[in-house]
């Protein structure tokens, strides 16, 4: 089985990757669709940390990415997995998927 794996920030992460140890993951970051995320607002609401390919540290607001999120979801299914796993400890309660998400938030 095809499994999906996101990350907030971008890929490849070969660190995950090897510790994953499945046959076949897909991995997406949501900053992939991105060159560059926008500068964190005051008051954001669920701020949160992840590094960019270069290996630089960024700040991004949970609603953005959430929506970034969401469309890698989206081609994850269409590629074909049968379930997804988020990498990350947000919440993002608005996400969903036709095939099995995973959120580790709500697990732990």
């Amino acid at each position: 089985m095809k499994v999906g794996a996101l990350v907030i920030g971008q890929t490849p992460r070969p660190d995950l990757e090897a510790v994953l140890g499945l046959q076949e993951v897909l991995m997406r970051g949501a900053l992939d669709l991105v060159t560059e995320p926008p500068p964190l607002e005051p008051g954001a609401s669920f701020p949160l940390r992840t590094r960019m390919r270069d290996g630089r540290v960024v700040v991004v607001d949970e609603p953005l990415l959430e929506a970034l999120l969401q469309r890698q979801i989206e081609s994850l299914q269409d590629e074909g997995v049968g379930a997804i796993v988020l990498l990350c400890a947000g919440p993002f309660p608005r996400l969903h998927a036709t095939v099995p998400l995973i959120h580790p938030f709500r697990i732990a």
